[in-house]
């Protein structure tokens, strides 16, 4: 019985709001590749030629997941078609919640494209969609934002960017739960 319950749980997990069931490796891809950049690619890789015929839900995760590990490896984008395809996406008909991280990753590939005002125009609707409590993405949003006030000399909107950057990493960290 815990046996059956523990694979009914991770099938569970697999599944997003939708009942759109993801390939577990894919969900483990996503789940290292803030940390383990490299290993979520060589994860990707190996998913790839399998995404030609998978269903669109996963097909976009992918490409999101994939964008997410281009940026923690601090590879560079090539264009814009891949975020403005998530964006698209993810406000039409995909699950709403991955449109903070959709709005994210197209203001890094703007920024990384040196388009300052689009990445701005991206971030700030990331900030607009992210919950209060997604400390993590809104101080690395804000801590974007300072770099592009700072690349344009204006010192103290970078500033105040980086302050608040800062203080969301610093609430996050105080409401970790630390397990023993």
């Amino acid at each position: 019985p815990a046996i059956a319950a523990l694979a009914i749980a991770a099938f569970l997990l697999m599944q997003d709001r939708q009942g759109t069931v993801y390939p577990e490796a894919l969900l483990r891809a996503d789940s290292i590749v803030s940390k383990q950049p490299d290993s979520a690619a060589v994860i990707l890789d190996g998913l790839e030629h399998g995404m030609a015929s998978a269903p669109e839900a996963v097909r976009m995760r992918y490409r999101l997941i994939r964008q997410k590990q281009i940026a923690y490896s601090f590879g560079s984008f090539t264009s814009y078609s891949t975020a403005r395809a998530l964006v698209e996406y993810y406000e039409t008909r995909g699950e709403r919640s991955r449109l903070p991280e959709a709005y994210y990753y197209a203001g890094k590939t703007y920024m990384s494209l040196n388009d300052s005002p689009m990445a701005m125009e991206y971030f700030f609707k990331t900030l607009d969609a992210a919950a209060e409590s997604d400390l993590n993405l809104r101080g690395r949003t804000y801590s974007q934002l300072g770099y592009i006030f700072d690349r344009q000399w204006l010192d103290s909107e970078a500033l105040g960017m980086f302050k608040k950057a800062y203080r969301c990493i610093s609430r996050a960290r105080d409401t970790r739960v630390v397990v023993f």
